[in-house]
């Protein structure tokens, strides 16, 4: 069995995204099959890497992979005002906001990654994350464990990042679930 290729996140996502290729554009730049490319795409959506509207409507054999509870998973939520989004070394003040540092502005969201804007963040770390909503929703503040998995520097200057949630607690899935619930919007228009 021949060993698995290594592909870059960061390159794919971008043959996908900015530049429009094909499938067999993609198969063939990759030396992937039709089976290998659906693999990465998996791979990518639970990196939070693209989202399901990256890649729907592509071949038709991957559409037919994904169920409607991994759509539901993936879907990417809008929040038509950013959250803020703290990075925090101690988990215990985030009731007294002590020791939050590194604020950036939540974007969009899913129950499995966040899309963040104005963090300075490196590919590949892990942080330790707060969500206080302001006092207009009623949300208690929750904390989580985040990777990143991919930054951009944006025209405005500032960094853009997808994290993948690594680790959360049963308490704060169910607030990151009325964010949702309570603050997001339609996907933005293409």
């Amino acid at each position: 069995m021949p060993p698995e290729r290594k592909v870059s996140v960061k390159e794919i996502v971008e043959d996908i995204r900015l530049r429009r290729l094909s499938d067999p554009q993609l198969m063939e730049k990759y030396k992937v099959s039709a089976k290998g490319l659906q693999s990465v795409f998996q791979k990518l959506l639970q990196r939070n890497a693209v989202n399901f509207e990256d890649i729907e409507g592509r071949s038709q054999p991957y559409v037919d992979t994904i169920t409607l509870e991994q759509r539901q998973e993936h879907q990417r939520h809008y929040l038509p005002n950013p959250v803020p989004i703290y990075e925090s070394k101690d988990v215990v003040s985030i009731y007294e906001r002590k020791d939050l540092q590194n604020k950036g502005r939540v974007n969009d969201i899913t129950e499995k990654g966040v899309g963040v804007v104005g963090l300075d963040v490196r590919e590949g770390e892990t942080k330790s994350f707060v969500i206080v909503a302001d006092e207009f929703v009623e949300l208690d503040p929750f904390s989580f464990d985040a990777t990143c998995r991919w930054v951009q520097l944006e025209a405005s200057g500032e960094y853009s990042a997808g994290f993948e949630i690594t680790k959360i607690s049963e308490r704060a899935l169910n607030e990151l679930r009325k964010l949702i619930e309570r603050l997001t919007s339609c996907p933005p228009p293409a």
